[in-house]
């Protein structure tokens, strides 16, 4: 059934794509290890029940113009966990020193949440005026994805 629910409802293929597709696998082992080389991020996700899935609905947050005199800006992105096992999140980085970031938890259950709040200040160094971008870099332990990636736009006018 595994096989049939993946190509017939990723694919939009009928019973009768799916059992033509299916001679070009000889065994259940070789369509499977198709799955996990090709189609690895749903291979997890709709065979192994047992691995965390992050999901976030946005990836990138543009705080306009910022004024030096007004100092920090912040936003909050919203880490979710739609897996069966605890989600661990690890090496929270940044592309600068003027942008910060910080995870209200690093371990996440089960259809819980986390909080990333990332801020950047201004005045941390000479920034000239201009728009800029910054990231921010976490490693999860989610086998469909191992590095999330965040970008943060600013536009300094004093």
């Amino acid at each position: 059934m595994l096989g049939r629910y993946f190509y017939s409802s990723n694919n939009n293929q009928s019973d009768s794509d799916w059992k033509s597709h299916m001679n070009d696998f000889d065994t259940w082992d070789q369509l499977v290890r198709h799955m996990q080389e090709e189609h690895s991020d749903i291979y997890h996700r709709s065979i192994n029940t047992s691995v965390p899935a992050v999901e976030t609905h946005k990836s990138t947050h543009d705080f306009g113009k910022v004024s030096k005199s007004n100092g920090t800006v912040s936003t909050v992105f919203v880490l979710e966990n739609h897996g069966k096992t605890p989600l661990e999140f690890s090496n929270l980085s940044t592309s600068c020193g003027c942008t910060t970031a910080e995870l209200s938890n690093s371990i996440v259950n089960s259809d819980e949440t986390t909080n990333l709040t990332v801020t950047f200040d201004p005045n941390f160094h000479d920034e000239p005026v201009g728009r800029f971008k910054r990231s921010v870099f976490v490693k999860t332990n989610d086998p469909a994805v191992s590095e999330m990636h965040f970008d943060i736009f600013i536009e300094i006018i004093d």
